[in-house]
């Protein structure tokens, strides 16, 4: 549960971050100001995607586990000629 707790956390600061990048892209007065709101909206997207992806990960580990501590249960099917 203190993991969860943990993405939730980083994906509020994650989701906060890109808020107020956009909100300095849409006040940006010159070239200089976009490019650089540019730059902090792609380091919030992609820090976002790492999020995303260690959720996932996180994810798959635990489905892993269950089913694999299912298939010790019963032997894998296997296809074979004789199957035909």
């Amino acid at each position: 549960m203190e993991t969860v707790k943990g993405y939730a956390k980083e994906e509020t600061a994650v989701f906060e971050n890109l808020g107020a990048a956009r909100a300095r892209m849409a006040g940006a007065r010159n070239p200089q100001e976009k490019i650089e709101a540019n730059s902090q909206i792609s380091s919030a997207l992609g820090r976002l995607i790492v999020v995303a992806e260690a959720i996932l990960t996180q994810g798959e580990a635990k489905t892993f586990a269950i089913s694999s501590g299912r298939s010790k249960a019963r032997k894998p099917h296997r296809a074979g000629p004789q199957a035909l």
